[in-house]
Parts: structure tokens; sequence; C-alpha cells
């Protein structure tokens, strides 16, 4: 018996291949991990990987060139989403939907571009490329760029 979404066909995003994460990345999702603590959410949100990109030195860069420093990107983080004394532990820290969404679009990317690896500049572009999610908010009250602007530019130094 063939369930019904068995019938239809896998988007691009879930038929793709995972490939590995830089180290850079890697690094940069350890932060964000560590903001998600700091904010005492279980739930590692867009807004958390942006600033976690943020100290990453490859997009801290990049990201600098449009106004997203890690200063006033924490300036618009909630301080804390969970009431309670139950603080997580970074390795109970999961992905938001949104920040799982907006991995799937980074490790698209890469494929696109031929890269070996989901790198920083990767991971920022599928969180531009998502539709939603905290940090495509962020980019756009923060930074004086169009996100079409900033991806554009993205693309071209991730190529």
């Amino acid at each position: 018996m063939v369930l019904r979404h068995e019938q239809q066909p896998k988007s691009e995003i879930e038929a793709a291949p995972f490939i590995p994460y830089s180290e850079g990345l890697q690094q940069a999702i350890a932060l964000a991990k560590k903001e998600a603590v700091r904010r005492v959410d279980f739930y590692l949100s867009t807004g958390d990987l942006l600033l976690g990109l943020s100290q990453e030195e490859t997009a801290k860069k990049a990201l600098g060139n449009f106004g997203l420093t890690a200063e006033r990107i924490r300036s618009n983080m909630p301080v804390s989403v969970r009431k309670g004394n139950q603080l997580p532990e970074e390795w109970q820290i999961r992905l938001s939907d949104t920040t799982e969404i907006a991995m799937e679009l980074a490790n698209a990317e890469a494929i696109r571009t031929g890269a070996k690896k989901v790198t920083p500049i990767h991971a920022v572009i599928g969180i531009i490329l998502g539709v939603s999610g905290f940090a495509r908010g962020v980019i756009e009250e923060l930074s004086p760029k169009d996100p079409k602007d900033i991806l554009i530019k993205l693309r071209k130094t991730s190529s």
C-alpha cells in the first residue's frame, strides 16, 4: 500500500543530498547554540543562527558590509523566551522549523554553486531565501540594503 504523501515527488530541497558543513559553519552553529542557551530557549532560531554567523569571521565581514553586526542583531533578539528554572544544555538545542528550512536552503545553495562544503555564506543565503523567520525580519529591518541586493552580492562572493 502506497501512502498518499509517498506518491508525490520530493522537492529539490528534500531530494538534495546533504553535504558537510565547513569548520566556519560548525563554529557559527556552536556560537548560535550558546546564544539559544543564553536566551533560555531549547530551539535554535534563525535569529540565533544569524547571531552566530555574525561572530564567525567570513560571515562577520560579509554581514558587516550590510550594517549587520553582532551587537545590532543581539539588540533585536528577545531576551528570554521561556519562563522557569530549567536551563537547556547545548546538546538539547534543536533547530526550529524555520532554521531547518534555512539550512536546507543553504545546502541547496552549496550544491548549486558546486561547493564541497556548506559555508557560513551559504547559511546567510539560506536565511535570506527563507520566506519567514526572525532573522529574515532582522535583515530587512537593520540593513539599508534590500535582501535581494544582499543575496546577489553574497552569491558573487560564494561563487
